[in-house]
Formats: C-alpha cells, sequence, structure tokens
C-alpha cells in the first residue's frame, strides 16, 4: 500500500540527503535486517506486521514517525490494545524507541507518540 508523490508539491532538495529515486519514492519500506533473522518475530506475525508499518510511515532520513495507536489498529484491521501490547514488545526487543508521548497540538484524548526505528 503506498501513495503516488505529486511532483509539484514537493521541494526537489527533499530527496538530496536520503539520495532516494524519485520513480522509486514511497512504494518501498526499509526494514530493520536482523528483524528477517529474529525468531522472536516469525512466533508473532502480527508483531512483525506493526514493525513493517512503523517502518513504512517513518521518515527516511532520522527514521522517526509520529502516529497514534488508532490509525495503526484502523489500518491492521486489529483492536488499540493489540497494538499497545505489539508496540511494548517492540520496545522491549530494541527495535522501536518513544522519543517523547504526547503532542502539544494534541487537544483531543487520542494517545499519541514520536517513535524511531532503531536499525
Amino acid at each position: 500500500m503506498y501513495s503516488e508523490v505529486n511532483d509539484s508539491l514537493i521541494d526537489p532538495d527533499v530527496f538530496a540527503p536520503s539520495k532516494i529515486s524519485r520513480d522509486l519514492y514511497g512504494k518501498f519500506t526499509v526494514i530493520p535486517k536482523r528483524a528477517f533473522h529474529d525468531k522472536r518475530l516469525h512466533k508473532h506475525p502480527v508483531l512483525f506486521q506493526i514493525l513493517g508499518l512503523m517502518c513504512s510511515m517513518a521518515s527516511n532520513k532520522d527514521h522517526k514517525l509520529f502516529v497514534n495507536q488508532t490509525t495503526l489498529a484502523n489500518i491492521t484491521g486489529k483492536t488499540q490494545s493489540t497494538i499497545s501490547r505489539q508496540i511494548a514488545k517492540l520496545v522491549d526487543l530494541k527495535y522501536v524507541m518513544i522519543t517523547r508521548k504526547g503532542s502539544s497540538f494534541n487537544q483531543t484524548k487520542i494517545k499519541c507518540a514520536w517513535y524511531k526505528i532503531i536499525y
């Protein structure tokens, strides 16, 4: 699942640091290589699915993402509590780091956080 990039809305310098071809941008996701060999993830396919989804949302430059668990639950079809447990496991397994909880512009009761993918 990806969306096409509208070239007229993107600053050309955005692609310079990551050296990603415009033809490939948005069509691939970088997942930590060690995840493919980790037997703990093989036992829990939902855990690997959440890791892949979070990697697809992360920035190519600094590997950070800002997402709430409800969004991840809606995309995967899982419950919010399942997403919460899976993210906690990913933190324990050192694939994801929570850099900050909440947002200054989040005035609702929706829980959200800043995450960083650890490669």
